[in-house]
């Protein structure tokens, strides 16, 4: 908990509540993100979002042997364990207690398979190349020629709130380069990809050449695209709000970004990784 950064008032409530319940803890973790096909997702899901909290915090005492047993940086997982606490933060912000959503419980257990890794600002995810209408992005018509289906890759993905700058990135990618070549030399990836709305060609009416986002996305080759801009209106301003008047506009992207939301869209990218 400690370790986590949890403030004093989720950690003692926390460790009361397992404390409590400690026999059911003990069987719950172990009942999940234990199959690779998914099939145990339902018995986390079917739990309050305050029990699933609990169980997630359980299991990472497993993850961290795991960790341990495979060689992997201490350091590293409790980067990537971050997620973990950002999540119960933003759902404590907007339900007033703890707990974690259903979308936080599908996105965490790819943390702890081993899947994804946080290295630095940007998150890394062992997967292979799969073409899915996602936000309804459409692709090149020779996209299967660029990359077939099936080939190994690094997914990219981009946390809130992180430094962003051109050099931070360059080190992430560079640590990931290092990480994967040691620690998973039998995901031999071929390239990097990205589905975002930091990816939207549409961004570069809206931001200035010198902004970080279009740094970012110019680093891909873009290969798919389209306008559905939910990722976009949730990323900037946290939700959507009924009323244009009722967005926040507090930081530059914000204010860009509301009087310009028909250039707001989804992008998916690809950097061909330089192999020696």
């Amino acid at each position: 908990m400690k370790h986590l950064e949890f403030d004093d008032a989720a950690k003692l409530e926390t460790l009361s509540y397992i404390d409590a319940n400690y026999r059911f803890l003990a069987r719950a973790w172990k009942m999940i993100y234990t199959n690779d096909d998914d099939a145990d997702n339902e018995y986390i899901l079917k739990r309050r979002p305050h029990t699933r909290l609990m169980i997630l915090i359980c299991k990472t005492v497993f993850l961290e042997t795991i960790y341990k047993e495979k060689g992997l940086p201490r350091e590293v997982m409790l980067d990537t364990l971050s997620d973990l606490t950002l999540r119960q933060r933003l759902y404590r912000n907007r339900n007033g207690k703890l707990g974690l959503n259903e979308e936080d419980v599908l996105w965490l257990k790819h943390i702890y398979r081993l899947n994804i890794f946080k290295l630095g600002s940007l998150q890394f995810e062992k997967a292979k190349m799969k073409y899915l209408p996602w936000k309804g992005l459409v692709y090149r018509e020779d996209v299967a020629q660029i990359v077939p289906e099936g080939v190994p890759i690094l997914d990219v993905h981009i946390r809130r709130g992180v430094d962003f700058s051109p050099e931070s990135v360059d080190r992430s990618f560079a640590w990931a380069e290092q990480f994967f070549t040691k620690h998973f030399p039998e995901h031999h990836f071929k390239a990097y990809t990205c589905n975002s709305w930091m990816l939207y060609s549409g961004n570069s009416k809206i931001l200035p050449p010198s902004s970080n986002i279009l740094n970012f996305a110019n680093r891909f080759m873009l290969i798919a695209k389209s306008k559905d801009k939910s990722m976009a209106v949730t990323f900037i301003y946290g939700k959507r709000f009924r009323a244009k008047r009722d967005y926040p506009q507090t930081t530059r992207l914000q204010k860009c970004a509301l009087q310009n939301m028909g250039n707001l869209g989804v992008g998916c990218g690809l950097i061909w990784r330089e192999i020696n």
